[in-house]
């Protein structure tokens, strides 16, 4: 879940959400995941663009990973073979 807040009254739903967004710096912010310095719901939109770019990043890595050490599995087979 995701939640946007701003005044102390939000204070539990942003502690308690998934993704909690806060548009203030005042105490509510430290209950938040995120805090927005522009004030304004378009944040949400930036916040789900990093988020599925964080993914992407994150998935893009693990596939190095694992075509880089199926590489050194297959390089160390031949190396014993030949």
């Amino acid at each position: 879940t995701i939640m946007c807040g701003e005044g102390l009254n939000s204070m539990d739903a942003l502690r308690n959400a998934d993704i909690g967004l806060s548009f203030t710096k005042n105490s509510s912010s430290f209950v938040s995941h995120f805090v927005s310095s522009t004030h304004s719901i378009s944040s949400v939109k930036e916040l789900i663009m990093e988020g599925k770019l964080a993914v992407s990043n994150s998935l893009d890595y693990f596939k190095f990973i694992i075509e880089y050490s199926f590489l050194q599995i297959i390089s160390q087979y031949y190396q014993l073979k030949y």
